[in-house]
C-alpha cells in the first residue's frame, strides 16, 4: 500500500503541476497554441490521401490466426490451388461466385413445367451475361480492346468445362417424372444405366417432400437411405468463377456486378418464381453503400450537436455566457478527428463500414471533455485574471480528463487485440482518436477558452466582445440578452455567474437524494436494478448471422432468409485434413482413421457413409476387391504408396485431389476426407457441428496433426469464440481501468467503488440489451468493451470531485461534487447520445446493436454517477466516520469557531521543515493558529479557507502551490482566520515558499492533510500515516 500511495502521489501531483504549467504557457502564447494545431491538422490530413476502403466483409469479420484460419492456410498450401480442376465439394477459398435461389411464388413444386421453365430462363440469362473490358493486356502480352467475356469464358473449370448445375442436369428426366413414368431419388439421383453419371442433389433442392422407397424396389443396400422426391418449392443454382490470377479476378468481379445490376429487372419478367441472389461482391457493395451513408449522417449529427452545445454554453449574464464555446469545442473535436484519420491512413489502417462510425463516437467523447473543461472554468475563482483561471481550470479538470482518456484508450487497445480485423480497425481508429482529442483539448481548445475567458475578465459581451458596464441607477435588467451595454448589478452578479443547472444539482437534486428516506429508496432501487439485470442477463444468447452486416431490406438479407429456411438441411461438406508424415500402411493408423470417420458419420449432425469421401477407406476396399484377381502388397509404406499412385489415384479419380505427396513422391505429407453436415435448421447448429469436429480431432492431437475446415466455418467460428473473447477483453479492460483509477484517484475506496460500478453498469447493459432483443456477438462484444471505458468516464469525474472536495462531511462532498460536475456529466451523456443517435438511420444490425448498447451505457453511467455513487459513497463515509468517532457538519463549522479549530483541516506532516516552522511561528505571532490538543506527536493545525480575492499578493500561491484549500463558506470569522494565516505565509522567505510543492486535504477527525516539500530535507520524506487517504487540492 505504501508503494501504491507513493506512486499515486508522484503521478497525481506531477500531472497537476505539468498541466498547471501548460495552462500558464497557453496564456502567455495563445496564438501559438491556436495556429500550430491548425497547421498540424493540415499536415496530418494529407495522410488521408493514402486512405483506402476495405470492403472484404468476410476478411474483416472472420478471424485471422484463429483455429479455422490456420486450418484454411494449411489446406490452401497443400491442396490443389488451380482453377482448372475446380471441385465444388472441396472449396478452400471462394472469392468470386454467384448463387441464385429460385423459389415458386405460391410454394408449389418448382419441378412442374411452368416453374421449371422459369428456372431454365434464369440459367440461360446468367450464362448469357457478359462484360466488356475496353482495354486490357492479355495473358500473352497483347492489348485487348472491347472484348466481351461471357460466363463460359470466366467460369472455374472441371475437366475443361464449367461446373454444371445438378438441377439443370435433371431436365432430361423431368418430362417422364411429371408423367409418373420415373422417379427422382434424393439425396442422389441414380442413373440406372451409368452410376458414374448420378447427380448429387443436396444443396440444390429446397427441403423436398419425400417418401420412402418401397421395400419391393430392387435397390442395392448402398441406397437404402434414399427417398423419392414428391415436390420441392425451390432450387439453388451455383456459378463459380475463375480467380487464378489478378486479371481473372478483375473480370470475375465485373461479371458479378453486371449480374447484380440486371437480375432484379430480369426477375420481374418471370411469372411463376421469385429470384434471390448472392455474389462474392454483394457484401462489398453493402459495405460501400453503408459507408457512403455515413457522410451525410455525420454532417447532420455535427449540426445538431453544435446547436446543443451552443445552448449548453448560454447563461443569464452576457459576459459569463459562452456562445462561441460550441464552435470551439466542435472545431477542436473535428480537427482531432481529421488528424486521427490522417494518422491511421498513414499507418495503412483502412476505412470500413464499422470504423466510419468512429468519428461520431469521437465527436461525442470530445464534447464530453469540453463540458468538463467549461465546468472547471466556471468553478474557478471569478476575480482571478484569465491566465490564473485557466490554470485553475486545468488543474481541476486535468486528472479526471486524463483518467477518462486513458481508460477509453486502454479499452480500445484491448479491443484491437482481438483476431477480427474489422474490430481491430475500429478500435485502433477510436483508441488513437481519444488520445488526439485530449491533445487538441489541452492545446487548441485551451487557447480558445483562454481567449473567451480573457474577454470575460475584461467585462466584454460574449457575442460581440463589446465593453459592458454596470446598469445605471434604478435600472432593473430582466432576463438575458446579447447586445446590451451593461451587465447585472453587483448584488446579482455572483448569482448570475452561477449556472442555474449547477445550482439545481446542489440546492435541489442533492438535498433530495441525500435525504435519509431517499438514501434508503436508492439502496433498494440499486438492489432491484442489480436483481433485474442479473435475471435478464441469464437469458443472454450467443448468435451471429451474416445478415447482421447488411441492411434489413437488402437483397443479401432476403437471400439469407430464404437460404436458412429452405436450404440449411445440407449446409456444408467439411474437409478433415491430416498433415505431416503419416505412414498409412500402418494398421494402427488405418484403424485410427476409420474410428475417426465412424465417429463423425454416427453423429446426428452428420450424414452417413453414403455421403463421405474417404480415399483411405475406398483404397483399402479397392485392394480387397482386386486381391482375388491381382494381389497387391501394401504391407509397408513404400509398397503402399506405389500401389496407391499407380493403381488407384488415376487422373479421372476425384480422390486423386485428396492426397499430397512430397517432392520425390515417396511419402504422403497431407491427405483429406470429406464428410457431410446434414439435417440442420440454423447457423448456430453449424457451429455445433464444427465444435464437435474440433473436440473429436483433439483426441488424436498427440499422434496426428488434424485440421477441420469449410468456408462457412469462418463465420461459424465467431459464435464459438465470442464468449471467450468477451470474457478475455472485458476482464483485461476492467483490471486496467481499476489500475488507472488506483493510480490517479486519491481515495482508494473511491477506486474500489469505480471497479464496482464497472461490474454494475456492465451487468445492467447485458441484461437490458437482452430485453432489447440483442445477443452476444462481435458487435455487442465491442459495445460491452466500450461500456467498460465509458462507464468509468462519468464515475471518474464525479469520484474525483468527491475525493478532492473541501467539504468536511460526506453529504457536503456529495453536494459539492454534484454542483461541480453534475451538469457536465449530464451534458456529456446527452451529447454522446445525440451524436451517436444518427447511426440508427443506417438501419443495419451492426449499427443498431452499437447504438442501443451506447444508449444503455450512457443511461446507466449517468444513473450511477448522479444517483448511486453520491448516495452510496455518502453512506459508506458516514459509516466509516461513525466507527471512527463523532463528526461535524459543514454548518457546525460555520456556526462554531471552536469546533473549527478542533477539526484538523490542515495538518502539515513535514512539521520540522523550514517553511512550516516559519509559518507556524508567524501564525502564532499573529494569533491565528489553533492548538488541537496536548498530543505532542501531532502538529498544530489551523482551519484555512482560501479565496484569492481576500489577500493582496496571494496570486504568488498560484505560481508556487501551497496550502491552497477552496471553500464556499461565507463566514467573516473564517475569512479573517485565512487572511491572518495567509499573510503569515506570504511574509516568510520567498525561497522557502517556492520549495513547497503541494498540500493535501482530507476531512475526518482521524485523518490529516499532508504537506510534502520538494526540498532535499530528509524530514519531509520520512513521514507517518502513509496509508491515510489523500486528496490534493491545487489552484
Amino acid at each position: 500500500m505504501v508503494v501504491v500511495t507513493g506512486i499515486h502521489s508522484w503521478f497525481h501531483h506531477g500531472l497537476q503541476n505539468r498541466l498547471f504549467s501548460l495552462a500558464l504557457s497557453i496564456s502567455e502564447r495563445p496564438k501559438t497554441y491556436t495556429f500550430v494545431p491548425i497547421l498540424v491538422t493540415i499536415l496530418l490530413s494529407l495522410g488521408c490521401l493514402f486512405g483506402r476502403f476495405d470492403d472484404d466483409i468476410q476478411g474483416l469479420y472472420t478471424g485471422t490466426g484463429t483455429r479455422v484460419d490456420l486450418a484454411r492456410v494449411m489446406f490452401k498450401q497443400h491442396f490443389d490451388k488451380t482453377q482448372e480442376t475446380f471441385l465444388p465439394g472441396r472449396i478452400v477459398d471462394l472469392k468470386a461466385f454467384a448463387r441464385v435461389l429460385v423459389m415458386t411464388k405460391n410454394g408449389s413444386d418448382v419441378l412442374a413445367e411452368g416453374p421449371y421453365g422459369d428456372v431454365v430462363k434464369v440459367e440461360e440469362f446468367i450464362r448469357g451475361l457478359s462484360v466488356t473490358l475496353k482495354d486490357e493486356e492479355g495473358e500473352d502480352g497483347i492489348r485487348v480492346v472491347n472484348k466481351k467475356w461471357k460466363y463460359e469464358d470466366l467460369c472455374a473449370l472441371n475437366d475443361g468445362h464449367c461446373v454444371k448445375n445438378p438441377v439443370i442436369q435433371l431436365g432430361k428426366t423431368l418430362p417422364a417424372y411429371r408423367k409418373n413414368e420415373t422417379e427422382i431419388t434424393f439425396p442422389v439421383m441414380i442413373d440406372d444405366e451409368d452410376l458414374s453419371g448420378s447427380i448429387f442433389l443436396p444443396g440444390s433442392l429446397a427441403k423436398p417432400q419425400l417418401r420412402r422407397r418401397d421395400s419391393s424396389d430392387n435397390t442395392e443396400d448402398l441406397f437404402d437411405e434414399q427417398g423419392i422426391i414428391l415436390s420441392t418449392p425451390g432450387v439453388s443454382l451455383f456459378y463459380f468463377l475463375n480467380t487464378s490470377s489478378s486479371q481473372n479476378l478483375e473480370r470475375a468481379k465485373r461479371w458479378e456486378h453486371n449480374l447484380m445490376a440486371k437480375i432484379n429487372d430480369f426477375s420481374k419478367s418471370l411469372n411463376h418464381v421469385d429470384v434471390y441472389y448472392f455474389t462474392g461482391s454483394t457484401f462489398a457493395d453493402e459495405s460501400l453503400r453503408i459507408g457512403l451513408k455515413m457522410i451525410p449522417i455525420f454532417g447532420c449529427a455535427t449540426i445538431v450537436v453544435f446547436f446543443y452545445a451552443l445552448f449548453s454554453g448560454l447563461m443569464r449574464d452576457p459576459i459569463q455566457s459562452k456562445p462561441y464555446f460550441a464552435f470551439a469545442g466542435l472545431t477542436s473535436a473535428s480537427m482531432a478527428i481529421i488528424s486521427t484519420l490522417g494518422i491511421t491512413c498513414t499507418m495503412a489502417v483502412p476505412f470500413t463500414g464499422l470504423s466510419m462510425s468512429g468519428p461520431l463516437l469521437l465527436l461525442g467523447i470530445g464534447l464530453d471533455d469540453t463540458f468538463v473543461m467549461l465546468a472547471a472554468w466556471r468553478s474557478s475563482p471569478k476575480n482571478l485574471s484569465a491566465d490564473k483561471r485557466l490554470a485553475h481550470a486545468y488543474s481541476e479538470a486535468a486528472v479526471s480528463l486524463f483518467i477518462t482518456t486513458m481508460t477509453d484508450c486502454i479499452c480500445f487497445i484491448i479491443g484491437s487485440l482481438t483476431p477480427y480485423p474489422g474490430i481491430n480497425y475500429f478500435c485502433l481508429l477510436s483508441g488513437i482518436g481519444v488520445i488526439v482529442l485530449l491533445a487538441y483539448q489541452l492545446t487548441f481548445f485551451g487557447a480558445l477558452m483562454y481567449f473567451m475567458g480573457k474577454k470575460e475578465c475584461e467585462n466584454r459581451d460574449a457575442l460581440t466582445f463589446a465593453k459592458v458596464s454596470a446598469p445605471k441607477d434604478g435600472e432593473k435588467p430582466t432576463g438575458w440578452k446579447f447586445f446590451r451595454d451593461y451587465t447585472l448589478p453587483a448584488a446579482q452578479l455572483e448569482k448570475a455567474m452561477e449556472s442555474s443547472a449547477m445550482a439545481f444539482f446542489r440546492d435541489i437534486w442533492a438535498p433530495i437524494i441525500l435525504h435519509p428516506v431517499s438514501k434508503t429508496l436508492t439502496v433498494l432501487l440499486m438492489i432491484g436494478y442489480l436483481g433485474i439485470s442479473a435475471y435478464l442477463a441469464s437469458g443472454l444468447e450467443v448468435s451471429f448471422d451474416r445478415s447482421y452486416l447488411a441492411d434489413p431490406d437488402s437483397d443479401a438479407v432476403k437471400f439469407f432468409t430464404q437460404e436458412e429456411e429452405h436450404f440449411f438441411d445440407w449446409p456444408a461438406r467439411p474437409m478433415i485434413g491430416v498433415f505431416g508424415d503419416v505412414d498409412y500402411s500402418d494398421r494402427v493408423v488405418q484403424k485410427d482413421m476409420a474410428l475417426l470417420l465412424g465417429a463423425v458419420e454416427n453423429n446426428h449432425m452428420f450424414a452417413g457413409s453414403l455421403f463421405s469421401d474417404f480415399w483411405l477407406q475406398d483404397f483399402l476396399q479397392f485392394v480387397k476387391i482386386n486381391d482375388y484377381y491381382e494381389p497387391m502388397d501394401i504391407s509397408n509404406e513404400q509398397a503402399f504408396i506405389d500401389v496407391l499412385k499407380t493403381k488407384y489415384l488415376t487422373p479421372d479419380n476425384v480422390m486423386s485431389k485428396d492426397v499430397v505427396f512430397n517432392e520425390n513422391g515417396t511419402k504422403i505429407v497431407a491427405s483429406r476426407f470429406i464428410v457431410q453436415v446434414a439435417d440442420l435448421s440454423s447457423f448456430g447448429e453449424l457451429t455445433d457441428s464444427m465444435t464437435f469436429l474440433w473436440r473429436l480431432t483433439d483426441t488424436y492431437k498427440d499422434r496426428y496433426d488434424i485440421r477441420v475446415y469449410h468456408p462457412s466455418f469462418r463465420w461459424a467460428e465467431q459464435i464459438a469464440d465470442v464468449m471467450k473473447y468477451s470474457l478475455m477483453t472485458g476482464t483485461a479492460a476492467a483490471v486496467s481501468v481499476l489500475g488507472i483509477s488506483l493510480l490517479l484517484i486519491p481515495r482508494k475506496g473511491v477506486s474500489v467503488w469505480i471497479a464496482g460500478s464497472i461490474l454494475s453498469v456492465t451487468l445492467g447493459v447485458i441484461g437490458f440489451m437482452v430485453a432489447w432483443g440483442l445477443s452476444l456477438n462481435l458487435i455487442s462484444m465491442i459495445g460491452l468493451l466500450l461500456g467498460t471505458g465509458f462507464s468509468v468516464d462519468f464515475m471518474a469525474h464525479i469520484a474525483y470531485a468527491f475525493a478532492v472536495s473541501p467539504a468536511a462531511t460526506p453529504d457536503g462532498k456529495a453536494r459539492d461534487a454534484l454542483y461541480r460536475l453534475g451538469v457536465p456529466i449530464l451534458q456529456g451523456g446527452c451529447s454522446t447520445l445525440l451524436s451517436t443517435a444518427f447511426i440508427n438511420l443506417l438501419d443495419a444490425y451492426v449499427f443498431i446493436a452499437l447504438i442501443r448498447i451506447v444508449v444503455l451505457i450512457m443511461l446507466f453511467g449517468m444513473l450511477h454517477a448522479l444517483l448511486f455513487f453520491p448516495v452510496l459513497q455518502s453512506l459508506i463515509a458516514e459509516v466509516t466516520e461513525w466507527c471512527s468517532g463523532p463528526r461535524h457538519t459543514d454548518e457546525d463549522l460555520e456556526k462554531n469557531d471552536d469546533i473549527a479549530c478542533k477539526v484538523p483541516v490542515i495538518h502539515m506532516r513535514c512539521g520540522h521543515g523550514h517553511f512550516s516552522q516559519a509559518l507556524r511561528t508567524k501564525a502564532q505571532e499573529n494569533g491565528c493558529l489553533c492548538d488541537t490538543g496536548d498530543d505532542s506527536n501531532k502538529t498544530k493545525r489551523s482551519p484555512i479557507f482560501y479565496d484569492p480575492g481576500l489577500v493582496d499578493g496571494v496570486d504568488k500561491l498560484i505560481f508556487y502551490p501551497a496550502m491552497i484549500v477552496l471553500s464556499r463558506r461565507e463566514s467573516p470569522e473564517l475569512d479573517a482566520k485565512f487572511s491572518c494565516v495567509a499573510r503569515s505565509a506570504l511574509s516568510t522567505e520567498s525561497s522557502t515558499l517556492q520549495a513547497v510543492s503541494q498540500f493535501s486535504l482530507v476531512s475526518s477527525s482521524t485523518s490529516s492533510v499532508d504537506a510534502s516539500t520538494s526540498s532535499s530535507s530528509d524530514a519531509c520524506r520520512d513521514v507517518n500515516d502513509r496509508d491515510s487517504p489523500e486528496v490534493v487540492v491545487m489552484v
